[in-house]
């Protein structure tokens, strides 16, 4: 009787166990597709893409106004003026280049529930994306990005992008990040880490409507072109370069030309000593 009485309590026991690990494996499982998953909000009816053509990764479902489409790959049907549209993919995303550049019917974007831990390019993801207003990061991971370029070109209507949470320790290029975001009213770099960024052209060109940016803690031991980088920044007042090493730079063109409102800027720490072209470098600094 002892050994049936331990023979029962063994099986009882090897069931919970497989109960807890069906229920742990349907948790992570769970998770991991939760964490791959894009949230959209696109204006307009008729066939809407949801992902730009060249991106490399086809989503594995969409959804639209809680409707399934099973149909769909990057682009669909939209029945209304505006859409819900649910995005998700069943594969680890490994970049995000051109992952949304020239999409003018998203008005919003949210990203919190997509992994990027592996992603190392997001050049030009928002390039382009003109009607774009409202993106959400959550506590988006770009630990690994090395390429920034474009990111946000041409999002002509956000007026503020909350990158606080973005880990820029790997990136080497912020050519264009923020160029032409027109509409731009304030952004939060100061503890943007740019320590092996070496290419800064134009990162905040075309700001028309920045009065502020602080950069005063950025590392720019390792950048050899500043050109244009706060090019017609017309509202611009005042800049506090004082922590700029410019012993690597070596183009500076049009670096302030346009800057119409700024009133005092230090530069009298620069290293210029291999800088080739400074051509414009204060054009129409009239104040």
């Amino acid at each position: 009787m002892k050994n049936i009485r331990n023979l029962k309590k063994n099986e009882k026991s090897y069931k919970n166990f497989i109960y807890i690990f069906i229920f742990i494996f349907l948790s992570l499982l769970f998770t991991s597709f939760e964490q791959l998953e894009i949230n959209l909000i696109i204006q307009g009816k008729g066939n809407k893409n949801f992902i730009n053509n060249n991106f490399y990764l086809d989503p594995s479902k969409v959804i639209i106004n809680n409707v399934t489409k099973n149909s769909c790959n990057k682009s669909c049907y939209c029945e209304s003026d505006i859409n819900n549209v649910t995005i998700k993919f069943n594969e680890q995303i490994i970049t995000c280049e051109k992952m949304f550049e020239g999409l003018n019917n998203i008005i919003e974007i949210d990203l919190s529930n997509l992994d990027t831990s592996k992603v190392k390019n997001m050049s030009s993801m928002f390039n382009g994306c003109i009607n774009l207003e409202k993106i959400n990061f959550g506590n988006i991971n770009t630990s690994l990005v090395e390429n920034m370029y474009r990111l946000f070109c041409g999002c002509t209507k956000l007026e503020t992008i909350n990158v606080s949470n973005f880990d820029t320790s790997s990136v080497t290029t912020m050519k264009s990040l923020f160029a032409r975001c027109e509409s731009l009213i304030s952004i939060d770099v100061s503890k943007f880490n740019t320590s092996n960024v070496v290419n800064m052209f134009d990162i905040f060109a075309y700001c028309y409507n920045l009065t502020s940016i602080n950069v005063s803690n950025f590392d720019t031991s390792k950048v050899e072109n500043m050109q244009g980088m706060f090019y017609q920044n017309y509202k611009l007042k005042y800049l506090d370069l004082s922590n700029f090493d410019t012993s690597s730079v070596t183009i500076m063109r049009s670096l302030f030309s346009h800057c119409e409102s700024l009133i005092s800027i230090d530069v009298s720490r620069f290293n210029t000593s291999n800088v080739v072209n400074m051509f414009d470098i204060f054009a129409y600094c009239y104040n």
